[in-house]
C-alpha cells in the first residue's frame, strides 16, 4: 500500500540557528548560511523518509515569507508547497491520505525561557492556551494533522520542543538539535551528526508510521490569546464571536478546530497590523 508521508517544515529548530538574524531573509547575511544549513537538514529528512519506505513526500514550508526552500535537487517522489497565505498555513497540504506527519524545527512554546527563539507563531503572542492548558505551535498543529486523522510521527526541534512533543504525543520518535541555554544561546551538534540522527528518525518513524495515533482537542475548543499589545486585543475583539477577557487578552470558541486554527491566523494578522504594532509594550 503506497506510504504519503506529511512534513510540515519551520526554521527556528534547524541545526546551527540562535538568532533572529539567522532566520529573516535579507536581514543579514548570515540568513544564507543558516539557511542552507536548514536546507541540509531539509534534505536528510527526506532521504530517512524514502528510505523508511515512503512511496510519497508532501513538503509544507512555513517559516516567514515561506519561500526558503531550493527544490531543485529534491527527490521525484516530493511535493513541496511554498509561500503565503494557504489553507491550513502551516499545515497546509495535510489530508487523511497520510500516513503521519513530521513537525520539522517548529519553535517551542513562547514562555519557556530555555526554547532557542521560543514563540507561538508569532512573538506578538504572549501566551496561547487551548482548553485552559498553554499550548506551543506543536500542540495546534499536531491537533490540525489530528483533524484529519493524521497522527504526528517525527517531532524535531530543540530539546524544549522535543520535550513538548513526548509529553504531547507519548512515544513520538524526536530529534533534538540543540539544547538552548536561553532565548538566543544554545549547545548544539555537528550538522553531520544532526543530520545522520535526522535521516535514521525519520526512516524509523516512516516504517512504524502505523503505531502512531493522531492527537485531537476536545470539542467545544476554547481559544484564550493573551497578546503583547492591548491594542491588539482591542481590535481583535471586535470580530463577531470574539469575548475580550482581560487588557491584554480575548477568548474565542467553536465546536470546529480547523475554525479555532484559522481564527488563531487571523489573530496574528491583527496583531502584526503597523496600528497595533504602535501600542506593542
Amino acid at each position: 500500500m503506497p506510504k504519503k508521508i506529511y512534513m510540515s517544515v519551520d526554521f527556528e529548530g534547524a541545526t546551527g540557528i540562535v538568532s533572529p538574524r539567522h532566520v529573516t531573509m535579507g536581514q543579514s547575511p548570515e540568513f544564507e548560511r543558516l539557511r542552507q544549513c536548514w536546507q541540509a537538514d531539509v534534505d536528510a529528512l527526506v532521504r530517512g523518509a524514502l528510505d523508511g519506505g515512503a512511496d510519497r513526500i508532501l513538503l509544507n514550508e512555513s517559516h516567514g515569507t515561506m519561500i526558503n526552500l531550493a527544490a531543485d535537487h529534491l527527490p521525484a517522489q516530493v511535493e513541496f508547497i511554498s509561500g503565503r497565505i494557504k489553507p491550513n498555513f502551516h499545515m497546509c497540504g495535510v489530508d487523511s491520505g497520510c500516513e503521519a506527519a513530521f513537525l520539522f524545527t517548529h519553535s517551542g512554546a513562547g514562555i519557556h525561557h530555555e526554547g532557542v527563539l521560543a514563540h507561538t507563531f508569532i512573538n506578538e503572542f504572549y501566551r496561547v492556551k487551548i482548553n485552559g492548558q498553554t499550548v506551543g505551535e506543536l500542540h495546534m498543529n499536531a491537533a490540525l494533522a489530528g483533524y484529519y486523522g493524521v497522527p504526528v510521527a517525527l517531532v524535531v526541534g530543540d530539546e524544549q520542543t522535543c520535550r513538548e512533543g513526548r509529553e504531547t504525543l507519548g512515544d513520538v520518535v524526536c530529534v533534538a538539535t540543540k539544547r538552548g541555554l536561553d532565548r538566543y544561546a544554545a549547545l548544539m551538534k555537528s550538522p553531520e551528526v544532526t543530520q545522520r540522527e535526522l535521516r535514521e528518525a525519520a526512516a524509523e518513524a516512516t516504517r512504524t508510521a502505523s503505531r502512531f495515533r493522531p492527537y485531537r482537542f476536545a470539542s467545544p475548543v476554547e481559544m484564550e490569546i493573551e497578546f503583547l499589545a492591548v491594542t491588539a486585543a482591542t481590535a481583535s475583539s471586535f470580530i463577531p464571536g470574539v469575548e475580550r477577557t482581560g487588557p491584554r487578552s480575548i477568548v474565542y470558541r467553536h465546536e470546529d478546530y480547523r475554525t479555532i486554527y484559522h481564527m488563531g491566523w487571523i489573530f496574528q494578522l491583527v496583531a502584526q497590523g503597523n496600528y497595533v504594532q504602535q501600542d506593542r509594550l
